[in-house]
């Protein structure tokens, strides 16, 4: 492998292709899932991938408010004028690409109505096991849930689905253990859902 460059199009086919040439175990196959497990996997993560992340994607830059906080967020580090210039073209390639795979088309309304429903199916799913499919280890499913819980509880962006994640004990147990399995540095992240955890 020493000195070959590979171009691989997103993450589902950069896992496969670590997999295919041994560079990791297949999570999926240690844990003997099934093929009837492995498609629900897949449906779970197109789910997420395709219709979730985006409505999520839509709060965070559509919304001035939190546009505000996400800029700042991203940006704040920059000088003066370089800050504004690239936050308004970020914001506006944003938008244009979360229209373009029609999240943009809906409204506010909309987009959060179908984060409330991922947010019920997704509690529900997770409600009473360690992992997605219940095992003793974590699968390739709840390493996506888990980088998707992460990444929305990591910003305050996106107010309206982190609020109710933050109310849900199993969604917070479940990032909490996959955070201390995976990272236990990302010590910010867990002193929110300590301090949530306290609240419930």
């Amino acid at each position: 492998m020493t000195g070959k460059t590979v171009t691989i199009p997103d993450s589902h086919f950069i896992i496969r292709y670590l997999i295919e040439n041994g560079l990791i175990k297949d999570s999926d196959t240690v844990a003997g899932l099934t093929t009837i497990q492995k498609g629900e996997s897949r449906a779970w993560q197109a789910y997420i991938e395709e219709l979730l992340y985006p409505a999520i994607v839509r709060d965070r830059w559509y919304i001035d408010e939190n546009y505000a906080v996400t800029a700042e967020e991203i940006f704040g580090g920059m000088a003066w004028p370089m800050r504004p210039m690239i936050s308004w073209f970020f914001r506006w390639r944003v938008m244009k690409s979360i229209w373009n795979v029609g999240m943009g088309r809906h409204s506010q309304e909309e987009a959060q109505s179908l984060q409330k429903e991922a947010f019920e199916a997704l509690e529900a799913r997770m409600s009473g096991h360690l992992y997605f499919h219940d095992g003793e280890q974590p699968t390739g499913i709840d390493l996506i849930i888990y980088g998707f819980l992460a990444n929305t509880l990591a910003t305050s962006g996106n107010p309206y689905w982190a609020d109710m994640v933050l109310r849900s004990p199993t969604l917070l147990a479940f990032t909490k253990r996959m955070t201390t399995l995976l990272f236990p540095e990302y010590k910010l992240l867990l002193h929110r859902i300590e301090e949530a955890d306290g609240l419930n």
